[in-house]
C-alpha cells in the first residue's frame, strides 16, 4: 500500500515537471517572438524616421531655392519651409522682386550697373520711344512692375533684358555656339580699328591649350590673319584686347613681308557658356548601414 502511494506521488511530480517544462518552453517561445517583433518594430520606426528626415531635408532645400531665387515671397513659417497653401498661391509673374534674391540681383543690381551700362549697345531700335529717345532703366522697370497681364510683363521683361546693362552679359558670353555672330563681331572690331579684311572664316585650331579650357565654358576656334602696316596691326590687336568678348590667343607668328608690311597669323579661342540645367538628385534611404536592406 505504501509502495503504491509512493509511485503515485512520483507520477504526480513527473507530470508537474513536464507541465513546468512545457510552460517554460511556451514562455521562451513567446519571449523570443516578442524580442524579434520588438527589434523589427524598432528598425521599422528607425527606418521611417530616416525617410521622414530625408524628406524634411529635401523640402527645406527646395524651399531655400525658391526663396533665394525670389520665385515666391518668403515663407511665413520660422523654419523657412513653404506650406502647400503658400505654394498654391504663388505666381512668379506677379511676385514682387524682393531684396536679397537672385531676381533682385539680376533685374535691379545688374540691370542698372553703371560699369556694364557703359559698354552696352546703343543701336537696338526697341530701346527707343516714339520720340527717338532711349528709354531709361527706371522707366522700363516701372512699366514692368505696373504690368497687368502676363503678355505685358513678358514684353517689358524682354525689353529690360535687351535695353539695360543685362544686354552686355550675353554679348560677352553667349549661350550658343553662333559662329556667324562671332565672325560678325570680329569683323566689327577690324572695321573699328581701320582695317577691312578681305574674308573671314572659322578657325581650325582644334588643339586648344589646357590653360584655355575652363569648366562650364565651350570653345570656338578663331583664326586671325592680317597683312598690313604695323600701326594698323597694333590697332587691331588693341581693339581685340578691348573687346567685351574674350579672344584668348594661343599661338601667333609675326613676320615682315616688306619694310612697311607686317603679316600676323594667330590662333585664338572664343567662348560660349555651356547649357545649364537643374539636376534632381535621388537619395536612397537604407534601413541597414551595410546596405543589405533598403
Amino acid at each position: 500500500m505504501a509502495q503504491e502511494i509512493a509511485i503515485g506521488k512520483r507520477l504526480k511530480i513527473s507530470k508537474a515537471q513536464q507541465n513546468t517544462l512545457l510552460a517554460v518552453l511556451v514562455a521562451s517561445i513567446i519571449l523570443g517572438i516578442g524580442i524579434v517583433l520588438s527589434i523589427w518594430v524598432i528598425k521599422y520606426i528607425s527606418f521611417n524616421m530616416k525617410v521622414i528626415n530625408a524628406k524634411d531635408v529635401a523640402i527645406s532645400e527646395y524651399s531655400a531655392v525658391i526663396k533665394t531665387t525670389g520665385t515666391c515671397p518668403a515663407p511665413a513659417a520660422r523654419n523657412g519651409v513653404y506650406s502647400d497653401a503658400e505654394l498654391d498661391k504663388c505666381d512668379p509673374n506677379n511676385t514682387e522682386v524682393g531684396a536679397d534674391t537672385l531676381r533682385y540681383k539680376i533685374l535691379v543690381e545688374m540691370a542698372k550697373n553703371d560699369n556694364l551700362e557703359s559698354v552696352a549697345r546703343e543701336s537696338v531700335a526697341a530701346c527707343y520711344d516714339d520720340n527717338g529717345n532711349k528709354m531709361k532703366y527706371d522707366y522700363i522697370y516701372s512699366q514692368y512692375e505696373k504690368s497687368d497681364s502676363d503678355d505685358e510683363r513678358d514684353y517689358w521683361l524682354s525689353t529690360l533684358s535687351i535695353c539695360s546693362a543685362l544686354r552686355v552679359i550675353p554679348d560677352a558670353l553667349p549661350s550658343t555656339e553662333n559662329v556667324e555672330a562671332l565672325l560678325a563681331s570680329l569683323n566689327q572690331l577690324f572695321i573699328l580699328s581701320g582695317w577691312e579684311p578681305e574674308s573671314l572664316a572659322p578657325g581650325k585650331n582644334n588643339n586648344i591649350s589646357s590653360a584655355l579650357l575652363i569648366d562650364g565654358l565651350k570653345n570656338i576656334p578663331v583664326s586671325l590673319s592680317l597683312k598690313t602696316d604695323s600701326r594698323t596691326t597694333i590697332g587691331v590687336l588693341n581693339k581685340i584686347e578691348q573687346s567685351i568678348r574674350e579672344f584668348a590667343i594661343s599661338t601667333a607668328t609675326v613676320k615682315w613681308n616688306s619694310e612697311t608690311t607686317l603679316e600676323l597669323n594667330a590662333d585664338a579661342t572664343a567662348y560660349y557658356i555651356d547649357t545649364l540645367s537643374l539636376d534632381e538628385q535621388v537619395k536612397e534611404v537604407k534601413a541597414s548601414s551595410n546596405g543589405s536592406k533598403k
